[in-house]
């Protein structure tokens, strides 16, 4: 199981993890004049979430025992990773929820609001995910352990 982990290490994501899952936000709005003053409309907020896993294809002969430590591997990685999806899905949330609420004196005003608080929230979900990461020990906690 050594040679298995030194080659997830090797060809793996770069950093060292076994598995990486990676979020974007892009948002998009207008704006309308309000009765005093402006807010957004058709505040549309997209989340791209791109999760690379270890793979591995048991060769032929190769005993039960390893085969089975992979597969709960993996399935530990594959909740690890969900966790992370689900904070990038929880900040896309709040970002809508943050950008539908912003009033302003003019519309300039609104506009410089919602980009201060689109980087504000985009922030806030990527320091919780590297928390995630702490708290999990990128995911040993959770079992991301190949046994040998």
């Amino acid at each position: 199981m050594q040679e298995l982990r030194d080659e997830i290490r090797r060809l793996g994501p770069q950093g060292g993890d076994d598995a990486l899952t990676v979020w974007d936000l892009q948002w998009t709005y207008g704006d309308a004049p309000a009765a005093h003053g402006c807010v957004l409309r058709n505040v549309k907020v997209t989340l791209t979430v791109t999760t690379t896993l270890p793979r591995w294809e048991p060769p032929a002969g190769t005993p039960a025992r390893p085969v089975e430590s992979w597969r709960t591997y993996l399935a530990h990685v594959r909740v690890h990773e969900a966790g992370h999806k689900a904070i990038a899905e929880q900040y896309a949330r709040k970002l809508v929820a943050a950008l539908g609420s912003l009033r302003g004196a003019t519309c300039r005003e609104v506009w410089d609001a919602a980009q201060r608080t689109a980087t504000r929230v985009v922030e806030e979900g990527r320091t919780r995910n590297r928390a995630y990461d702490v708290e999990t020990k990128h995911g040993q906690t959770q079992g991301v352990v190949l046994a040998p």
